[in-house]
């Protein structure tokens, strides 16, 4: 029996950026497909929830979740910016694209798309949501620029 999973990630979220590789990596080795849904939480999940985007977290869980990111990424090695200059992020624009490219360019363009906007976020400081960054995103992973307009279509 195939196996199937079902990605849902925020783009611009650290814990997609500290898992992405490795998901990447397991669902490669177990032969899995992987069907990429990128989502909203600030918008959709946090309010039904009861969560809080970040900024209006008590002081205590906003300097924990530092500890937490700092621990994460020396566990796994990955470089990190505790402040990025772009963020909090929309991640919308970021999401759309991934789709749009899963949808033209196939899931392993849209896997390596998606970890790059991720790098972008924390490693690089690079803003998600600005038009020509996701064009050079695009270009960086060799894949058609055509795809950010094909991003903003009603259908994606």
């Amino acid at each position: 029996m195939p196996l199937t999973i079902d990605y849902f990630l925020a783009p611009q979220s650290p814990w997609t950026y500290f898992g992405h590789a490795r998901l990447t990596s397991m669902a490669a080795a177990a032969g899995a497909t992987v069907r990429i849904k990128p989502m909203d939480l600030g918008g959709k999940v946090f309010p039904v929830t009861g969560g809080l985007p970040v900024g209006q977290r008590s002081p205590q869980r906003q300097a924990y979740r530092l500890v937490e990111l700092r621990r994460f990424a020396g566990h796994l090695n990955l470089p990190l910016n505790l402040h990025p200059k772009y963020f909090p992020v929309a991640g919308e624009d970021a999401a759309r694209l991934i789709i749009a490219v899963d949808r033209h360019d196939g899931t392993d363009a849209a896997m390596q798309l998606c970890g790059a906007v991720l790098s972008a976020v924390w490693a690089e400081e690079r803003h998600i949501a600005d038009p020509a960054v996701l064009a050079e995103l695009l270009h960086e992973q060799d894949l058609n620029a055509a795809r950010l307009a094909k991003s903003q279509q009603p259908d994606v």
